[in-house]
């Protein structure tokens, strides 16, 4: 494993750092991610990162150990659990982050789950061993493999301290993601694991009442009729 201490690390726009065979970077100084980070075994150390609106950085997992972070990391980019080309279920990817997690109102996070008995993949988690302020956007999607059923639930965000806000437009209980062919409804919880980690819990997909179908179709008959009257 290789080792690197500087005072400064400066990851531009268009700039890609990737840490691998359990390399690590320490750095006196804060960091400003503007570019991408891309971490399979490797650890980066700093007082505090930030992650600029063009700012990326991506997590990995594998035999050989996760991806860690140490030092207060603000998100008004990207975090991406999973690898960094954009596709969650190539690889899974979970980050541990020693240190708070913030993140901004223009900032998001993006999860993949893939998981099943036959393909070795852990769903995409960031664990936090301090505490978490969220706000800004969840991007979440499910893989074609995943093995699931109702009653589930998967972790999202491990929570060592205090959790406080929630993503835009996801309240605690908010249906994140329905699939429609296996007709399962995946919502959010802020309160999962000792009461304030992030998780979605499996449910079946609502269906309409045969009442409301019925309100639906004379509404539809109705505009139809009307449209006639006005030919």
């Amino acid at each position: 494993a290789s080792r690197l201490e500087s005072e400064t690390l400066e990851i531009g726009s268009g700039n890609i750092v990737s840490l691998t065979n359990s390399a690590s970077i320490d750095v006196i100084s804060p960091v400003e991610i503007a570019g991408t980070v891309s971490t399979l075994t490797g650890t980066l150390t700093a007082p505090s990162f930030e992650i600029t609106e063009s700012g990326f950085l991506a997590g990995r997992q594998s035999s050989l150990g996760e991806a860690s972070i140490v030092g207060d990391l603000s998100n008004s980019g990207s975090v991406h659990l999973g690898i960094n080309n954009g596709n969650s279920f190539q690889e899974s990817g979970r980050i541990l982050l020693d240190g708070n997690y913030q993140q901004e109102e223009i900032g998001r996070i993006i999860f993949g789950l893939n998981s099943s008995s036959t393909n070795g993949i852990v769903d995409d988690q960031l664990l936090v061993t301090g505490d978490v302020e969220l706000a800004g956007a969840l991007d979440f999607s499910v893989g074609d493999e995943l093995e699931t059923q109702l009653g589930d639930q998967f972790l999202l965000i491990d929570v060592g301290g205090n959790l406080s806000g929630v993503f835009d437009l996801f309240d605690e209980g908010a249906s994140i993601h329905v699939d429609s062919e296996s007709g399962f409804d995946f919502r959010i919880t802020y309160a999962a694991g000792d009461g304030n980690d992030v998780a979605v819990n499996v449910f079946a997909a609502s269906i309409p009442e045969p009442s409301s179908l019925s309100l639906i179709a004379v509404a539809f008959t109705c505009t139809l009729l009307t449209r006639k009257r006005n030919l």
